[in-house]
């Protein structure tokens, strides 16, 4: 499906078994779907929702309005909550937010700006990761770079949006520009969320996130368990060395770990995202945003079936955690 023709859905209500790519949690969902109207409110009791802020009152969420006056505000790289961010609200009384937590995808310099003529829409390369920016896309620049199609290589900017964790191609919902360039040891920190693989095949020290190759031979924190498979985030201050490998400081645990929700078992959550492995028929599973979501009987659509589910599609599902 070609990037013009994907379409930011509504709420999906689905009764679903969500659970996290490799690992034991899962989403015993109550409803989901491909509505287009939003949901009123939370359960009548406490959950958590992830999602992107679509506007300000308070804020919302999944078609949701929570409270945050007394909520704790948690953001990284310094940032104030913005439309387009990718959130998780943990909230009490149905829709009185406890807490908002804002996690980036990436800060980064630009290698590439590409504008697609015929659907109007924009890809950048950021550290070696595909960034898809759509009209939906959120975009906050500055004088010298008031569009994203003007932003120019070696520029910084921040990306919030849903990843595909076996290609590291982003879907942003949010692109903050934060430099007009980056110098070695004098720029914002470079990170980088995502699933380790080919951990040092070929050269010894080195391991890829997406397409990018990271060169951690020199990190003076590492975790413990670097192995393929394990959810990183990464940081640099060195840039790229003359091999064009990311030259990282450290290496920390992200989400524990393990792509997907960390959620307490009996949680209440909306998730929404965008699906990255489409159904399969066999296993009738699918995965959104990291998380594998198992259909069945009880699952329920809006539209009567599961034909909305498809690659690049962009849902939200309801349920409860179990692990």
């Amino acid at each position: 499906m070609s990037f013009r023709n994907q379409r930011w859905l509504g709420p999906v209500f689905l009764t679903l078994l969500l659970g996290a790519c490799g690992g034991g949690n899962s989403l015993l969902a109550s409803s989901g779907g491909t509505g287009g109207t939003g949901m009123s409110g939370g359960t009548g009791g406490s959950g958590m929702s992830i999602g992107s802020i679509t506007q300000f009152g308070s804020v919302f969420v999944n078609g949701v309005e929570y409270h945050i006056s007394g909520a704790a505000i948690s953001t990284e790289n310094g940032t104030q909550l913005a439309t387009g961010m990718v959130v998780a609200v943990d909230y009490a009384n149905g829709t009185t937010a406890t807490s908002v937590t804002f996690t980036d995808n990436l800060q980064g310099t630009v290698d590439s700006n590409t504008v697609n003529a015929h659907s109007g829409t924009v890809r950048l390369v950021v550290l070696g990761q595909n960034v898809i920016v759509g009209k939906d896309t959120v975009f906050v620049g500055d004088a010298g770079y008031p569009t994203i199609d003007t932003v120019p290589a070696g520029a910084v900017v921040q990306v919030s949006g849903y990843t595909n964790g076996a290609s590291g191609t982003i879907r942003a919902s949010l692109v903050r520009l934060v430099s007009d360039s980056w110098s070695s040891g004098s720029g914002p920190t470079l990170e980088l969320k995502g699933v380790i693989r080919s951990l040092d095949t070929p050269t010894a020290g080195t391991f890829r996130i997406g397409t990018l190759t990271v060169d951690y031979s020199s990190a003076g924190s590492i975790i413990s368990n670097l192995q393929n498979g394990v959810y990183v985030k990464v940081e640099s201050t060195q840039g790229y060395n003359g091999s064009g490998q990311l030259i990282v400081s450290a290496i920390a645990l992200s989400n524990g770990g393990v792509p997907g929700v960390d959620a307490a078992n009996g949680t209440h959550l909306t998730l929404g995202g965008v699906v990255t492995t489409a159904l399969n028929s066999a296993n009738n599973q699918f995965v959104l945003n990291g998380q594998t979501v198992q259909v069945g009987t009880q699952t329920t659509y809006p539209n009567g079936d599961s034909s909305g589910i498809q690659l690049n599609a962009q849902l939200t599902v309801q349920g409860n955690m179990s692990k």
